[in-house]
């Protein structure tokens, strides 16, 4: 007799990750929104000129990030884009501005807890975006 195999498709673990991206999405859109708000309070700290802040790119990449849930949750195909594309711009800014605050020996105290934490949800939402297509695509041992 030949058996069936149960195995989950690429396709729906992707459509299992959106959940899992929706709700990263808005935690690192928090924590950005809490970063930026926290950050004139701890250093000031300009980007490009003494004009550009930085907690001005953190609120734009809060809007975007929140925007991202929204998107995750009317056109999922799109989310997976945005996301990819979203966190492959984010991953580096955040760390350039911890690695700023560092060559400036400024203590980030409490905004820097906040960028570390949208740090690590940014990667999260990479590896919940790629990981489905990587098993996807891996070959299956022969049962």
């Amino acid at each position: 007799m030949a058996s069936t195999q149960s195995s989950r498709s690429p396709l729906t673990a992707e459509a299992a990750s959106i959940p899992i991206l929706i709700l990263l999405s808005l935690h690192v859109g928090l924590f950005f929104l809490i970063a930026g708000a926290l950050l004139p309070t701890d250093v000031d700290m300009s980007i490009f000129s003494p004009g550009l802040k930085a907690e001005s790119f953190l609120f734009l990449f809060a809007a975007f990030y929140l925007l991202l849930g929204l998107v995750g949750v009317l056109v999922p195909s799109y989310a997976r884009r945005f996301g990819l594309a979203l966190s492959a711009v984010a991953v580096p800014f955040l760390v350039l501005l911890l690695a700023a605050a560092r060559a400036a020996e400024v203590s980030l105290t409490r905004s820097g807890w906040f960028i570390v934490l949208s740090l690590l949800d940014s990667l999260a939402i990479v590896i919940a975006l790629l990981l489905p297509r990587i098993i996807g695509h891996s070959p299956r041992a022969p049962r």
